[in-house]
């Protein structure tokens, strides 16, 4: 039982301005016109407050909202993290609320030398949120649970924190091979979110997370987004993506990339709270250049074990082919595999580089729909991938043995991701749908029938046992 409602951080609004405007002598004499004309003065306040409270909750298709209110519980502290950018109307913190299983106390933040620490006190001191900002909890919450921790904004709203692992779903990196790390602000100065409404990126009424972008300079540059996913031991692992991309330099450029098992150091890259970019993000430092000189760049992070990465990769496997009527010669294919080994996050070593494979070799053309699926198959050590452009019916398949140099993980938690690299072959490469559950509220709902009836009807292209 939480004892408060959202409903109050209104209600409390118009009493506070009420009660600051108005004497309450006056207010027990006015006649009701006048009062009717004071809460109809105060009524735009009332807007601000929702506006300030629709900051720090999810809403439809929204990315994310502008504030996430988090309790950790390792250090018991609160925090305020500010994603993409700073909200339209200032949050300033009056005081915070723990239940302790009693009762609610209330607790006034102080500065202590610089550490914000919230205890039970009538200080009046109201914090001003302008980046990401922690608060110590002296009192423990009830059970320790979040949803006992409540902040009270100058408007009246009531926020209730959430669990830190709920915030740490997804992650968006960019990296660019002239940097020692990734890329500060990495959504959405390079990964973009477009709405369904959007004409920036194609006109057709879904929404797109565009993981690569035309740098200026031509800088090579990856975008990725990285989610974290248990794993059985023993069962296939699928990831299912719709890519789709509406600019390009050279037949398409890099497509989109699939990170598999990474089991990262928590010591060497965060991937909570502040997924709007990780700020330690090791491994990068080293990004591999594709041979051959296509100039397409993968980035290779730290990780406790070796994970796969395989690329469907229609530029470098076909720009040859266009150029000089012969094959490339790093293949006959679109993809690429990589089995990286890289725990110091510095100096990846490359297990496995299998360039060019596979079967099908084509150029997808602007705002064509590209069904991608990666599948490994732990019973026998098998990565199966299958790329069909729907709007042609043109396949591409690739399966490897990986035997020799990847040994089936375990059950657990492990890094996922999604991802497309940029060089001179540049394309705007994006996702419109991908099977991943902590994504899907991104996208239309209404693609998964489409990916269900390719499914079906290439069964036995996709997973051969």
């Amino acid at each position: 039982m939480r004892g408060l409602s959202e409903t109050v951080g209104l209600l409390i609004v118009l009493l506070i301005l009420i009660g600051t405007l108005v004497p309450v002598s006056l207010l027990l004499l006015s006649q009701p016109t006048n009062q009717e004309h004071q809460i109809e003065a105060d009524m735009p306040f009332e807007k601000i407050a929702e506006l300030q409270y629709a900051d720090l909750k999810p809403v439809g298709n929204i990315l994310a909202p502008a504030v996430f209110f988090i309790y950790n519980p390792g250090n018991n502290s609160v925090e305020f993290i500010i994603d993409k950018q700073m909200p339209i109307i200032p949050l300033e913190i009056e005081y915070l609320l723990v239940f302790n299983g009693t009762k609610w106390i209330k607790l006034g933040v102080t500065n202590d030398n610089g550490k914000l620490i919230a205890q039970p006190n009538d200080i009046h001191i109201p914090i001003l949120i302008n980046g990401n900002t922690t608060i110590y909890l002296p009192i423990k919450p009830y059970e320790q649970q979040a949803s006992y921790v409540v902040a009270v904004t100058q408007y009246g709203n009531v926020i209730y924190a959430v669990e830190e692992a709920l915030a740490s779903k997804y992650i968006y990196e960019a990296f660019s091979l002239s940097s020692n790390y990734s890329l500060p602000d990495a959504f959405p100065d390079y990964i973009k979110y477009y709405p369904a409404n959007s004409t920036q990126y194609w006109n057709l009424g879904l929404p797109v997370l565009q993981l690569a972008d035309r740098m200026q300079n031509g800088t090579s540059t990856e975008g990725i987004v990285f989610w974290v996913q248990n794993y059985t031991d023993n069962r296939s692992f699928s990831i299912v993506a719709i890519g789709t991309y509406s600019d390009s330099w050279f037949f398409g450029g890099h497509g989109l990339s699939f990170y598999l098992f990474l089991n990262p150091d928590k010591y060497q890259w965060c991937i909570s709270p502040l997924y709007n970019s990780s700020n330690r993000f090791l491994g990068f430092s080293k990004g591999y250049e594709i041979p051959g000189g296509s100039g397409g760049v993968l980035g290779f992070p730290a990780s406790q074990g070796k994970y796969i990465v395989v690329s469907w990769d229609p530029g470098w496997a076909t720009y040859e082919l266009e150029l000089g009527g012969v094959r490339a010669p790093h293949g006959n294919g679109m993809w690429d595999l990589f089995i990286i080994n890289n725990a110091n996050g510095v100096y990846p070593q490359i297990q496995t580089l299998d360039l060019g494979n596979g079967s099908g070799l084509w150029i997808p053309q602007p705002n064509d729909f590209i069904i991608i699926n990666v599948t490994y198959d732990p019973l026998t050590d098998m990565l199966y991938g299958f790329a069909y452009d729907y709007n042609t019916s043109e396949t591409s398949i690739f399966e490897v043995n990986l035997a020799n140099v990847f040994t089936p993980p375990k059950t657990g938690n492990y890094i996922f991701g999604i991802a497309s690299g940029n060089g001179w072959l540049q394309a705007n490469w994006g996702i419109i749908y991908t099977n991943v559950p902590f994504l899907q509220h991104l996208f239309s709902p209404e693609l998964q029938g489409l990916i269900n009836n390719i499914t079906l009807e290439n069964q036995n292209l996709l997973i051969r046992k």
